[in-house]
């Protein structure tokens, strides 16, 4: 998503299918990841993904997490000093108290002016309407998510749709939750979740439990739910 909108791959494509295109011109320069600051919000198992991805490109990879260290090849720091020397900002955090709106309009005034934002979190870890407005008066460079305020059901205020302005600003690239939309992947997640269930309802701890329930409490609670 950060190549695809750094690059101007939408408008890429809308040019060759208007009819319009006659072959390379020197148009549509946009910004890659190398030689660039890169921010990973979040140093969990997505964030460090993300990280490894990310060796290859020839990018310095700032990463923002107090409760997780950060890997190799990747500088901890401060929300504060990423949203300020970051060119591209992705966010790989969960949604909780302490994230909701984590980028909203006074994170959003600290970033570079061209500055991409990434969201493949949580929707509302991000504030739609603040950063359409940043976008607006170009205060942002580029927004591209896979997540949305509207999926997020358990938060209450919940917007019932896509902010508009971002589905009708240029500088926008969004795809519908597609970031585990793979065959393969989908089919390993799937296996994954019954074999921890197998696991619980034998008395042994689940290898995927992300409570880390110690060994008795585990058979307690199969031994609770066999008949």
């Amino acid at each position: 998503m950060a190549l695809g909108l750094g690059r101007k791959l939408r408008h890429g494509d809308a040019l060759v299918r208007s009819g319009s295109f006659e072959g390379w011109r020197p148009i549509l320069y946009g910004t890659g990841l190398d030689q660039s600051v890169v921010g990973i919000v979040g140093m969990g198992a997505v964030g460090r993904a993300i990280a490894r991805r990310l060796s290859g490109f020839g990018c310095r990879m700032l990463g923002v997490d107090p409760k997780c260290e950060a890997p190799p090849g990747v500088s901890p720091c401060d929300l504060r000093i990423a949203l300020a020397a970051s060119d591209c900002l992705m966010l790989a955090v969960p949604l909780a108290a302490d994230t909701l709106h984590l980028i909203g309009g006074d994170a959003l005034k600290h970033m570079k002016l061209d500055a991409l934002l990434v969201n493949v979190g949580r929707g509302s870890v991000v504030d739609e309407s603040a950063v359409a407005d940043a976008l607006e008066r170009g205060r942002l460079g580029g927004y591209a998510a896979d997540v949305f305020e509207m999926e997020d059901r358990a938060h209450q205020a919940r917007p019932r749709a896509i902010e508009p302005r971002l589905l009708l600003h240029p500088h926008t690239l969004f795809t519908p939750h597609l970031g585990s939309a793979v065959d393969r992947v989908r089919r390993e997640i799937t296996l994954q979740a019954a074999d921890d269930i197998a696991a619980a309802l034998s008395g042994r701890a689940p290898r995927h439990a992300i409570n880390q329930p110690s060994r008795p409490q585990v058979r307690a609670r199969a031994s609770a739910s066999l008949p």
